[in-house]
């Protein structure tokens, strides 16, 4: 008895070591980067990084929002296309799942293979430009940053999964008593699948967060751009302003001392950091239905 229970102890005190050493491999990268971007260029070059900042300094900050009133613009528009391309997305995400994880519904099989089909084949690059550009008109329109990724199909087959999971009668019972399939998806369905909504919620937020491409192949317009598009393009113009000596940065800081390995991981944090606090908010959602999503196909 003793013995069992020894044993039992022991198994949870190396099960809780195990994670606790996984989370801080996790954790020190993050507490690394963080450091760096406070820490001066030539202690970076002299002793490289490490967890606590070295000479500490602002100037990687400063030459990343040389320009804050772009920064600001950036953030605005990126929060933008974030909650109200999220919101959208998961709205059409819900109602494409409810009906492919109905069995009753007559061409299920067909929009299935429909919808998994373009999983393999796409148009490609220039077809969707010239359909963007030509034929919808939405270049240098914000809409274009918010419709290409409202629809995803992987999401939607994870979601519909998860649907499949709840019991057949609810809804049956449901139908008997008069409810509408609107009233039966949004007062019964969802309610019960918080946890499969909210993580296709933190994909779809992390998708539209990360965005740049969209702006850099239809955005000409400064005033619009993301957050990501814009920091691709002070990294670019600091590597020019160290390479060239030239540009707004150099025009406002010292070349010979200024920051660009700092600056990278001022970008990580001042990118990474917003939604690494939303991340908290969605976490004891996400792996809960992420596996419940994945059992069924």
């Amino acid at each position: 008895m003793i013995e069992n229970k020894f044993q039992k102890i022991l198994s949870k005190t190396i099960a809780n070591i195990i994670l606790i050493v996984v989370a801080l491999s996790c954790l020190i990268p993050f507490v690394i980067i963080i450091s760096a971007s406070f820490t001066s260029e030539g202690e970076i070059i002299k002793h490289g990084y490490g967890m606590f900042p070295r000479g500490f300094t602002l100037d990687a900050y400063k030459m990343v929002m040389h320009s804050s009133g772009e920064l600001l613009d950036a953030y605005a528009v990126t929060i933008y296309t974030t909650v109200v391309g999220s919101l959208l997305s998961v709205l059409m995400t819900i109602m494409a799942a409810y009906p492919l994880s109905r069995k009753d519904y007559k061409w299920q099989r067909i929009f299935n293979f429909y919808f998994y089909f373009t999983m393999l084949f796409s148009g490609g690059a220039v077809p969707s430009y010239i359909l963007i550009s030509n034929y919808l008109n939405l270049k240098n329109n914000i809409l274009v940053l918010i419709l290409p990724l409202m629809f995803n199909v992987w999401n939607t087959f994870l979601l519909r999964t998860y649907f499949q999971q709840i019991p057949s009668a609810m809804w049956e019972a449901a139908e008997i008593d008069g409810a509408g399939q609107f009233k039966i998806l949004f007062q019964i369905i969802v309610p019960m699948s918080v946890t499969g909504v909210a993580t296709i919620l933190l994909f779809v937020m992390l998708a539209y967060w990360n965005e740049w491409y969209l702006c850099l192949m239809y955005m000409s317009n400064e005033k619009v751009i993301t957050l990501q598009f814009y920091l691709s393009r002070v990294l670019s113009e600091i590597e020019d302003t160290v390479n060239n000596r030239s540009g707004t940065i150099a025009m406002n800081m010292d070349v010979s001392n200024l920051p660009n390995e700092t600056a990278r991981m001022a970008m990580c944090v001042l990118a990474a950091g917003p939604m690494m606090f939303v991340f908290m908010f969605f976490q004891k959602y996400f792996t809960k239905g992420l596996n419940v999503g994945s059992v069924k196909g």
